[in-house]
């Protein structure tokens, strides 16, 4: 069997990935160190700080000054949608990824999504994912618990509402096409 992350190397995609960032100083260098290790290397970080007063900006700035790839915007305080919609303005891909900059990726969180994206037919796209307090905890997977959703495609309006009953999507799993996000206006400003 030909491993997914194999068969893609000649179409690798740009995956743009979103950040909002609020107070996040004290956690945000171990976020934005899980996409520089990550094994799929076409991306773009896209971190989008929403008004923080700690040292989110410091720190963010040593890793814009080491990589072309990351990139930094500060905005007034007006919420995450507001910061996540802005970003996907600043995106150059096609694909759009999002990591919350409170969270990690396992290193080979986007080889797998981009594989499985690329191999059907869908706009959007997401996983499991677990549940850990520092980087420490992630030594072991086997000990920690899961946030799991349910398999199966989702196909029109009743299958949404069927889908909203079962599931609790983790932000961080997400993988979409940007062109429908943006078609239905981004995300809802809701502050």
């Amino acid at each position: 069997m030909i491993d997914k992350r194999q068969s893609m190397e000649n179409n690798s995609p740009l995956v743009s990935i979103i950040m909002p960032a609020y107070n996040t100083g004290d956690y945000i260098e171990e976020s934005i160190l899980s996409v520089v290790h990550q094994d799929y290397r076409n991306w773009e970080l896209i971190i989008v700080d929403d008004g923080s007063i700690d040292n989110t900006a410091s720190v963010v700035n040593t890793y814009t000054s080491k990589y072309s790839n990351i990139k930094y915007y500060y905005q007034e305080n007006a919420g995450q949608a507001k910061a996540r919609n802005f970003a996907l303005e600043k995106s150059s891909g096609d694909l759009v990824a999002f990591l919350d900059s409170d969270d990690i990726w396992l290193p080979e969180k986007l080889s797998y999504s981009v594989g499985e994206f690329m191999s059907g037919n869908q706009d959007l796209l997401f996983t499991a994912s677990y549940i850990f307090n520092n980087s420490s905890d992630l030594e072991d997977l086997s000990a920690l618990s899961s946030m799991w959703v349910q398999d199966g495609t989702y196909v029109g309006h009743s299958a949404v509402s069927e889908f909203i009953k079962g599931n609790k999507v983790p932000m961080l799993t997400v993988m979409a096409r940007k062109a429908p996000i943006l078609q239905v206006g981004g995300f809802p400003n809701a502050k």
